[in-house]
């Protein structure tokens, strides 16, 4: 994985542990400088549950599931996940542990194996791939390709279709095994998609 620098408390001696679940966000606020964004927000996500997190655009969705990782911290009240806060965490432990799927898309312009492989490189078995492009119902279209998984895809995936890149991001998600973010799909991609798609966008809650 790419590491970037933080001004944060990494707390590398914190919590770290296998994460269930439980999440609560109690009475939580956040804003940049004097722009308050998010005010008062509490509710709880239970093991396995899934949240969606609507919204008009710039209403504070991204940037709300943005404090469940830590990649922004609360101005106010706390975020738990398992009963502990998030900023007695490890940040490490932390942020392996949650996975956030963007619209934007990254792909590297290498093989598809690769690119699902990503952030567990030579620790991915070839079964453990194909599974994650199954449970993403990206298999079949990855087979529809002369090379299978040894496609070379463009820089950012340009030779595949919006829904094609999104489900080669939920394989790599899905084969990392986290614990996703509350579910959340970009305002932008609900309008355009409303449900399965012949090119492989995926249905939108």
């Amino acid at each position: 994985m790419l590491d970037a620098e933080t001004e944060m408390d990494e707390n590398k001696a914190g919590h770290n542990t296998d994460i269930r679940g439980d999440i609560v966000f109690d009475q939580v606020g956040f804003g940049f400088g004097k722009a308050r964004m998010l005010d008062e927000i509490t509710f709880h996500v239970r093991p396995g549950q899934t949240v969606a997190i609507v919204g008009q655009t710039g209403a504070g969705k991204t940037t709300l599931t943005k404090l469940v990782n830590r990649i922004y911290d609360v101005n106010a009240g706390r975020i738990l996940i398992d009963g502990a806060d998030v900023r007695d965490w490890s940040m490490a432990a932390l942020r392996s542990q949650i996975s956030s799927i963007e619209q934007d898309v990254f792909l590297f312009s290498r093989s598809i194996r690769e690119n699902i492989a990503f952030g567990l490189g030579h620790k991915a078995t070839e079964e453990a791939i194909v599974q994650a492009a199954k449970d993403a119902q990206a298999h079949d279209f990855i087979m529809s390709f002369k090379d299978g998984y040894d496609t070379v895809i463009g820089e950012r995936g340009v030779t595949l279709s919006g829904g094609q890149r999104q489900r080669l991001a939920i394989a790599r998600a899905l084969l990392t095994d986290p614990h996703p973010d509350p579910g959340r799909l970009d305002q932008r991609h609900r309008q355009r998609h409303r449900g399965p798609d012949p090119a492989g966008d995926p249905p939108c809650a």
